[in-house]
């Protein structure tokens, strides 16, 4: 396994008491105080015009990781009917990247704006020769929630720590920013990749945490 050398940011992940998930003012008041990532195409040296800014809140529960993204966007959407579909292909989407320390995988998860979900195990070293069919993964290995806004959409996820190994210690969230009528989505990331490509992981951001894990029981 390739030593870890993250170049992306480094966020404290404050344990906050997120609650009453189903109301957007309230989640979005619940995440005043959580940690900020912003999306951005550090790959290019000038970004495209059709760029449109989204921001990620960060936040820890006792047992599970908290992930709230307000996504800009000029036209929702997606053709996405149902779980594990290549969501990527099919509209808009918000992609989370998880690795816990010390486990032979990491997770890739996607949220449609049709709270459609996509969730994908997938070994380190990544595997060059497999489709991303074998790689997805049965069960729910966590829950989400999306609301329109007046100028986009926003998509929250709850990834429990025990279904990913552990507590992740490595992230990155990106999306896939498609429109009608446009050939090709505009993509960003929270990473600092050099070049395009959301799997390196050596452009991904560290987690620290402001308590520490629990014992294993």
């Amino acid at each position: 396994m390739r030593v870890q050398m993250p170049t992306g940011p480094t966020i404290r992940c404050r344990t906050l008491p997120i609650m009453a998930l189903d109301d957007l003012s309230v989640v979005r008041g619940q995440f005043q105080d959580a940690a900020v990532c912003e999306l951005r195409q550090s790959w290019r040296p000038v970004i495209e015009a059709s760029f449109r800014p989204a921001i990620v809140r960060v936040a820890a529960a006792s047992d599970s990781l908290a992930v709230f993204a307000e996504l800009t966007d000029d036209d929702v959407f997606t053709r996405a009917t149902g779980p594990n579909q290549r969501l990527w292909e099919l509209g808009d989407a918000f992609e989370i990247f998880l690795h816990a320390e010390g486990r032979p995988a990491y997770y890739e998860f996607h949220v449609a704006p049709g709270n459609q979900r996509l969730q994908m195990r997938i070994p380190v070293p990544r595997p060059k020769d497999r489709a991303p069919e074998e790689m997805m993964a049965d069960g729910e290995l966590f829950s989400s929630r999306v609301w329109p806004g007046s100028a986009g959409w926003y998509a929250l996820a709850i990834v429990p720590f025990a279904s990913i190994g552990g507590r992740p210690k490595w992230f990155s969230f990106s999306r896939y920013d498609h429109s009608r009528g446009r050939s090709e989505p505009v993509l960003s990331s929270t990473s600092s990749h050099a070049y395009l490509d959301f799997h390196d992981r050596d452009a991904w951001g560290t987690f620290q945490y402001d308590t520490p894990p629990a014992e294993p029981r």
